[in-house]
């Protein structure tokens, strides 16, 4: 489905503070916020805080509250604390005081795992290397990649993560039809293949519903992988879906 979004220019006339902030604590780095705000009044802000930098290992899920239009704020509070950097915390109000919270989490040993070692500050050095102590092969499939939570009382009680899809820095937005619209920078081979094999059952079988929107000529080895599933259900919904198609599993 496209939609089509028309920008509107509004004046809006606003007093600018600080929601939180920490100068010089080693956890004090805090970034890509997102406010929202709830039915009843109350101003919502998730961010990726209590971190050291803007690619770290310790990266947490952090969620603030006011109820009085933004002038004063609850301290942080930590929603999500995996063993991996959780970053990019989206929030979008569902109406009344539900609220939906999107992150990602990511194994960043290869990115950053060599370099803090060179850092100067060797204090620094061994908290870094602390925090990548707690990531293993094991931890980092278990753990890295889009992930979503509700809230049904305005974000002080949230439900079990689930992964998900893909996500963006923000979250999802949602229509005036109550229908939530989230644009990823993937392509759409990209979309599936991440989808099509993830670990999680239940992703593979969200990303199958949609495998007929693809060629499936120019892409074969998208095909092939959830027609031989090892999940009975997706692999069973892929056969539904690639029927009429003009294609034909391999025959070994």
């Amino acid at each position: 489905m496209k939609v089509k979004i028309n920008p509107t220019r509004r004046h809006v006339r606003a007093e600018h503070g600080v929601v939180s902030s920490f100068p010089g604590d080693f956890f004090g780095y805090s970034g890509w916020p997102t406010v929202a705000h709830t039915q009843e009044g109350v101003l919502v802000v998730a961010a990726s805080g209590l971190r050291n930098d803007h690619v770290c290992p310790f990266g947490r899920t952090v969620l603030c509250r006011s109820e009085d239009k933004g002038l004063t704020w609850t301290s942080p509070r930590v929603i999500n604390d995996s063993p991996l950097d959780d970053r990019d915390a989206g929030l979008v109000s569902l109406g009344e005081e539900k609220l939906l919270l999107t992150w990602f989490s990511t194994d960043n040993r290869m990115s950053s795992g060599q370099r803090y070692q060179s850092m100067d500050d060797k204090e620094k050095v061994a908290r870094w290397q602390e925090g990548f102590a707690r990531i293993t092969d094991d931890v980092a499939s278990r753990c890295a990649g889009a992930w979503m939570r509700r809230s049904n009382d305005g974000g002080e009680t949230w439900t079990a993560p689930k992964k998900i899809l893909l996500t963006t820095p923000h979250g999802p937005i949602r229509l005036s039809t109550g229908v939530l619209g989230l644009r990823g920078g993937d392509e759409a081979h990209q979309w599936f293949w991440r989808g099509l094999t993830d670990p999680e059952p239940h992703v593979r079988l969200s990303a199958v519903k949609f495998l007929d929107r693809l060629d499936p000529q120019e892409h074969r080895e998208i095909f092939e992988t959830a027609l031989y599933d090892p999940h009975p259900q997706v692999a069973q919904a892929a056969r539904k879906l690639t029927e009429g198609m003009g294609y034909r599993k391999l025959v070994w």
